[in-house]
């Protein structure tokens, strides 16, 4: 590991936590270190704090994985870096490392102006038009200015206005996020429910979005490449 510690990525689910890893393994890197968080503002912060309780402190923090995209001139697979990050009134800061970084790998991305929402329902959903959007950044960005750490965001595009999480995913998403037991079990029935109604929905969501692990491990280690 670097002597001046790692760059800790932060990807909320498995399968973006698995790409980001497969992409430092491909590198050959030892400066990137990938924390899975788990889904939402609260899961993210809470495993952030318990890793930045420990060593080695990370050097830079970027938060990575999936995003959605309010922009219909973006695309399923684009890569997109925050140039400005809000949750609700609150602005939270990016550093702008990723800019300097970005250009000496062939990782093509855009910037864009990222929402963390809490739940993202396709495009009804709380976030402006024009965004992307995810569910943790702000959290974790938050936690990174107390701590005096660099931040960035740097996400795939998952969905769009176009090609939208389907309703059954949403409310799954939402039951996971759910705390009270009772009211997990019953936002998961729903989401079963809506699933089996519209089974096509999530058949093609599932067909159009399986690359997506692959370019996010890519760029990964174009990037893993750059950084050390």
């Amino acid at each position: 590991m670097s002597a001046l510690g790692p760059v800790l990525v932060c990807a909320a689910t498995g399968i973006e936590a698995r790409a980001c890893r497969a992409g430092a393994r491909q590198a050959k890197s030892d400066a990137v270190e990938v924390l899975q968080t788990g889904m939402g503002v609260v899961a993210a912060a809470d495993a952030l704090r318990r890793r930045l309780s420990a060593s080695p402190r990370p050097r830079w923090l970027i938060s990575s994985g999936f995003a959605g995209s309010r922009d219909e001139s973006v695309g399923l697979g684009t890569w997109l870096f925050a140039s400005s990050l809000m949750h609700g009134s609150l602005d939270v800061p990016v550093s702008g490392l990723l800019d300097g970084a970005l250009m000496k790998v062939p990782l093509p991305a855009r910037s864009a102006a990222f929402v963390t929402v809490d739940l993202v329902h396709g495009p009804e959903d709380e976030a402006q038009a024009g965004v992307a959007v995810d569910m943790e950044s702000a959290a974790l960005g938050s936690l990174a200015y107390d701590a005096g750490i660099p931040f960035d965001v740097l996400r795939v595009v998952s969905d769009t206005v176009v090609e939208p999480v389907p309703k059954a995913l949403a409310l799954f998403s939402a039951a996971v996020l759910e705390k009270e037991a009772a009211v997990r079990r019953r936002a998961l029935t729903r989401s079963l429910s809506v699933a089996a109604q519209s089974p096509k929905a999530l058949v093609d969501f599932v067909l159009r979005t399986v690359f997506l692990p692959r370019v996010l491990a890519d760029g990964w280690a174009h990037l893993a490449r750059g950084l050390g």
